[in-house]
């Protein structure tokens, strides 16, 4: 499954390097942005019989939250968008267990102290192909780098997970336009969910740049090996945007 995926994107790629490229209109744009980020869920990590169904706030105490930051490569032709998004994130606390617990086949007693860290570093490749003026749809394909840690008990895994995608951009006024996105997997033990709206605006004192402000939405099942997981990111998002 994940062979064809990839072969599929090759043959986009260059199906667009070579298809009319004398009235095609080439644009690259560059944007870092900053999500302030909620992130609400449950872990599992190990076995179903040595471990744990743990909610990582009230559970574990991972109220510190770090990065939420993205790094945004996009290449745009009259018909097709080739994207790269790079996204980290990292939470953390500690707390005096209420209960006992089972994380990666080890006990913890009630009323021990433990400190804990979810981190991820999350990948995407992104295909669109341009169906009208406002509207286009296309496939993702995501690779996600996890690590969680209590006291000093590490697990990792790594995922890569396919996606069917739809943009909608739509120009309100000169200079103002409202953006809509949204993802969705297309076959797997694990799902993921995405959704985006908001509003990109010219900035007049910088050349070829805009502003983006929006809400994102994020939803990730994981069913994999002795891991599993239902984490929701959502929160507002405002980037920096460089077309040249």
């Amino acid at each position: 499954m994940r062979k064809s995926i990839l072969l599929f994107l090759l043959l986009m790629t260059a199906a667009s390097l070579f298809a009319d490229s004398s009235k095609n209109f080439f644009q690259t744009e560059a944007e870092i942005g900053l999500e302030r980020a909620m992130l609400d869920g449950h872990i599992r990590i190990g076995s179903d019989q040595n471990s744990s169904n743990l909610d990582l706030q009230n559970d574990l105490g991972m109220m510190h939250a770090t990065g939420g930051l993205q790094a945004i490569l996009t290449r745009s032709t009259t018909h097709h968008k080739f994207g790269f998004k790079l996204e980290k994130y990292e939470h953390s606390g500690s707390t005096k267990l209420s209960q006992n617990i089972l994380y990666n086949s080890s006990a913890y007693a009630t009323a021990s102290l433990i400190s804990s860290k979810f981190c991820m570093k999350w990948a995407k490749l992104k295909y669109r192909y341009k169906v009208s003026q406002t509207f286009s749809a296309g496939i993702d394909l995501n690779g996600m780098r996890l690590k969680t840690l209590v006291n000093e008990n590490e697990y990792k895994k790594t995922l890569v997970l396919p996606a069917l995608g739809i943009d909608y951009e739509t120009m309100l006024e000169e200079g103002l336009q409202f953006i809509a996105k949204a993802s969705t997997t297309i076959a797997n033990n694990s799902n993921y969910h995405y959704a985006y709206a908001g509003l990109s605006y010219d900035l007049k004192i910088l050349h070829c740049s805009a502003l983006h402000i929006g809400y994102q939405y994020k939803n990730l099942e994981i069913n994999a090996d002795e891991i599993h997981t239902d984490l929701t990111y959502q929160g507002l998002y405002a980037g920096l945007a460089m077309k040249f």
